[in-house]
């Protein structure tokens, strides 16, 4: 309220419309339940509950501070008061500018925006052809995001569970894979449903557009499915895998293969012509192999359940180098970044920046940064056409890093 400014007409005004909440008022203004850092206390404040955040606002005003943010300081949610006003994108959108924590002298990212509409965690983010984002979640439903101003363009609705993967067609086409067993082709520009695909036996976890214009799906089912998107047709079903394929990735290469990864603790290599596995990739300790990344050399990276991160040779399947303890916890999303570097996020809260040499065979990698202002864990990851870094986490957020 804008005759809220200053502890006398801030009470004053709570006094007249809300005398039920005087008392509240006197503890929230004397931090009786605040917590103290760095000798200085602050009052809990989580961004995601609205009586919170109002509380932020009422007790920076009533300290003539005409802004209340709602952040992390290390990893407590606390309110700040501020001259400066939050950019607002959306209705329950902030903007926001934060310097990271690195471990190295490398460039740290800067968060440009958070997203938030969706009320459930991010599965999924890509970069649909006109620039605009694209984000799963498991609210079951899909959100287009325009990153110019950071406005919510449209929502697609129609799966009846969580959304666990997106990928777009080679004409523009959105597609989504949920847990119930289908697989959905939209136009993004106007919302509509083009195609419902159906066919494997369990929930889909993973989708790729293949370089000849195929789509190819991984499921619970342990299989691999390659459809025809023109009627949805199925081609071929690849069997291998014995446990569910998490992820998908193209190689890259003249025949166009394409790689697997599973909870049974293998990576496999396949060739759109083929059905069977061209070579099985597997570590010696097995753990589940959450996510893939190409690497601008052709090299392959892998992350795993139990924190490490392993980089391969998919032409031989030779393993070049294992990082253990690249993280604490599972190595849930990779994404590499236009100048070759590799971002990892995990269920440890934090994201990882990796110095990767581009140009040599040798797997050459150091750590060049950890992100750890997210405090939630980092479940998707994705490069925009900008080279601007997308992380999408348990929190429901999608945050956009630029350098």
């Amino acid at each position: 309220d804008a005759n809220c400014f200053g502890v006398s007409q801030c009470k004053s005004l709570v006094q007249t419309k809300f005398p039920l909440c005087v008392k509240c008022v006197d503890e929230l203004l004397s931090q009786n339940h605040a917590v103290q850092i760095d000798n200085e206390k602050y009052n809990l404040c989580d961004e995601k509950e609205s009586m919170q955040v109002r509380a932020c606002s009422f007790y920076c005003r009533a300290n003539q501070k005409p802004y209340g943010i709602c952040e992390r300081e290390k990893q407590i949610p606390i309110c700040k008061c501020t001259d400066t006003e939050p950019i607002t994108i959306s209705s329950t959108t902030t903007m926001t500018t934060t310097r990271l924590t690195t471990t190295s002298d490398g460039s740290p990212f800067r968060l440009k925006f958070a997203l938030k509409e969706h009320r459930n965690w991010i599965r999924s983010i890509v970069t649909l052809n006109n620039g605009c984002i694209a984000t799963a979640s498991d609210d079951k439903t899909i959100n287009v995001w325009n990153l110019t101003n950071g406005s919510l363009v449209r929502t697609l609705q129609g799966h009846t569970t969580y959304v666990n993967s997106l990928t777009v067609l080679d004409n523009g086409y959105l597609v989504s894979a949920s847990d119930d067993r289908t697989i959905r082709i939209w136009n993004t520009n106007d919302g509509s449903l083009i195609r419902t695909i159906t066919g494997h036996l369990g929930s889909v976890y993973s989708l790729l557009t293949l370089r000849n214009g195929q789509l190819a799906s991984g499921s619970t089912d342990q299989t691999i499915k390659v459809w025809r998107t023109s009627d949805g047709a199925c081609l071929k079903t690849l069997y291998g895998h014995s446990g569910i394929i998490f992820s998908l990735v193209d190689l890259a290469t003249i025949d166009g293969d394409f790689a697997s990864s599973s909870s049974d603790g293998t990576i496999k290599v396949w060739s759109p012509s083929q059905t069977s596995a061209k070579r099985t990739m597997k570590p010696s300790q097995t753990s589940e192999v959450l996510s893939l990344a190409r690497l601008l050399n052709g090299n392959l990276a892998s992350g795993s359940y139990d924190g490490s991160i392993r980089i391969w040779n998919p032409r031989d399947g030779s393993l070049i180098r294992t990082l253990s303890g690249a993280h604490e916890k599972a190595v849930y999303a990779m994404t590499v970044l236009s100048d070759g570097w590799l971002v990892s996020g995990s269920s440890d809260k934090t994201m990882r920046v990796w110095q990767v040499d581009s140009y040599g065979s040798n797997g050459a990698i150091n750590l060049n940064s950890t992100i750890t202002s997210v405090a939630s864990v980092i479940y998707a990851l994705s490069v925009h056409l900008n080279g601007d870094l997308l992380s999408g986490s348990f929190d429901g957020y999608v945050r956009v890093w630029s350098k």
